[in-house]
């Protein structure tokens, strides 16, 4: 029993940091890749989706990958598919250009990757929560930024373009965050 404990706190510990950041070194590309799904099935638990986000036929929380995925991040969600989003069957798909994505049907989250260029960061359908990789994506609108900071990944939260899109991200989430509003930065809101 005092081992399972113990490896439920390091668990919560790898996906729950404090301010947003996960240093132990350099960290590699296949560990980033895993920290980053976390963050992201983390992160569709924490927020508030309106009632219009889940059609009544199809109940299930939809995350799209969006760009290359050399380090299978879909891989680490379909090793997961048992698991459920709030009472939602997770359903991951991917697209290997923006353009593939469907701008009607059901969709939750995409994860923009760092290989998809300029312009991935454009509104996107209502209710979308739209995530990133690139040094600047909330600056460029995007709503969440996994950035890359000396071997740590930092979360970025842009609250504007989650507002815009009818969402709402938890204290709990926001807290490990920095927040880009407005050419302002501020750690936790």
């Amino acid at each position: 029993m005092r081992t399972r404990l113990t490896w439920v706190v390091l668990l919560l510990c790898v996906l729950i940091v404090p301010r947003g950041v996960w240093s132990a070194g350099a960290i590699d590309a296949t560990r980033a890749t895993r920290l980053k799904a976390a963050f992201i099935f983390q992160m569709a638990h924490l927020t508030e989706w309106p009632h219009v986000a889940f059609d009544a036929g199809d109940d299930s929380l939809y995350i799209g990958i969006v760009g290359d995925d050399p380090h299978d991040m879909v891989g680490y969600f379909r090793d997961a598919q048992d698991l459920d989003v709030n009472g939602h069957p997770l359903q991951v798909r991917h697209y290997a250009d923006p353009d593939q994505v469907p701008t009607t049907g059901p969709m939750h989250i995409l994860f923009i990757t760092s290989d998809t260029g300029p312009g991935a960061t454009r509104p996107g359908p209502p209710n979308v929560l739209i995530a990133g990789e690139t040094s600047h994506f909330c600056r460029d609108g995007g709503m969440v930024g996994f950035v890359a900071d000396g071997g740590r990944i930092r979360i970025e939260v842009n609250p504007r373009t989650l507002r815009e899109a009818g969402l709402r991200l938890s204290a709990e989430f926001l807290q490990h965050a920095t927040i880009i509003a407005d050419d302002v930065t501020r750690r936790g809101e």
